[in-house]
């Protein structure tokens, strides 16, 4: 009688700014362990031989417990790993790169995943997803400019994904200009336009839990001269 299995792994390559994928499909019932408690690790392995093309792909890990599917959704880098619970799971990696400083469409790289029983290490942060911001250009969509005097920059919540919480970075556009951080508010609403959660990120610094009804975020800039930049990550759980 062959051994049970108690370990998948997947690679395969990915293309900046093309369609592909790289999928694994793990199925625990016929496993050493059953259902149970499984941890999805993800890496990029090689990354295109272009000096300053900066791949990035995202995995969507699909739990599933008789017919029912629950959906986490992450960056990948080395070092990103997943835990959760059921009897099957499918992990689809695709390239999510939406701007690179270099003609770099079409470079390939290699993502890999691998599936086993247990929990992740690290449980002080969670996985992230890396925001994308709303209606600014390509190269403006991870760090985009927030202007002054009331500019402000929108983010989508991702749904179906798994989010818990976001960490704002914001930073000022010109290097050695002085924040006063009671001028940059970010905020949370509902689908219909309510603001369901605000704080100042320049003082609340790190993780914020993202409320269930938020659909969107914001980031205002009321400094009376500074432009400012802003990047969001999302907290997955797992």
């Amino acid at each position: 009688m062959p051994a049970l299995k108690n370990g998948w792994q997947q690679s395969g390559s990915l293309f900046i700014q093309t369609s592909g994928r790289v999928q694994l499909t793990a199925n625990f019932i016929d496993s050493r362990y059953g259902a149970g408690m499984y941890t999805v690790q993800l890496a990029i392995v090689k990354t295109p031989d272009i000096a300053g093309a900066n791949p990035d792909a995202t995995a969507t890990i699909i739990w599933g417990v008789e017919g029912v599917s629950l959906v986490r959704k992450v960056s990948v880098g080395n070092g990103v790993s997943v835990s959760g619970t059921g009897q099957s799971c499918n992990v689809l990696i695709e390239d999510s790169t939406v701007f690179t400083s270099v003609p770099a469409a079409g470079a390939e790289y290699i993502v890999s995943a691998q599936v086993a029983p247990g929990t992740r290490a690290g449980r002080a942060f969670p996985p992230i997803l890396r925001g994308v911001a709303n209606g600014v250009a390509p190269n403006a969509k991870l760090w985009p400019p927030i202007p002054a005097a009331g500019g402000s920059v929108q983010w989508l919540i991702p749904q179906n994904a798994g989010v818990i919480a976001v960490c704002p970075q914001v930073v000022p556009d010109t290097f050695g200009t002085t924040l006063d951080p009671y001028d940059i508010t970010a905020y949370q609403r509902d689908a219909f336009g309510n603001i369901v959660k605000a704080w100042l990120p320049l003082i609340d610094i790190g993780f914020v839990p993202v409320v269930p009804a938020a659909v969107e975020m914001f980031i205002d800039n009321r400094s009376a001269a500074a432009i400012v930049r802003a990047a969001v990550e999302w907290g997955i759980d797992g």
